[in-house]
């Protein structure tokens, strides 16, 4: 995120916690403070079909989307499906 290096531990822990939430709850809690502004509190939203959840927040003043990976789907996460392992993709700008 550009000129986000020193807030680099911080920022990969909120994103952690993002794709936490989207994928096990009905809406996502980003609690304010350093950067990131006031709390938010946003809705998961259905995409694809109504299979895949999603969300979208602005972090440190860019947009971003979080949005559930499709487990059926093959693709490079392959592997991380036959281990059981949930992910996430997030689209910045």
């Amino acid at each position: 995120m550009g000129d986000d290096s020193e807030n680099a531990p911080e920022l990969h822990r909120l994103m952690r916690s993002v794709a936490a939430q989207l994928m096990n709850g009905p809406e996502v809690v980003i609690a304010g403070g350093s950067g990131s502004g006031p709390e938010q509190k946003l809705r998961v939203t259905r995409v694809g079909g109504g299979r895949l959840r999603s969300v979208r927040a602005r972090i440190n003043g860019r947009e971003i989307q979080v949005i559930e990976q499709n487990r059926e789907k093959p693709s490079v996460g392959a592997n991380l499906r036959a281990r059981d392992i949930r992910w996430c993709s997030f689209r910045m700008w």
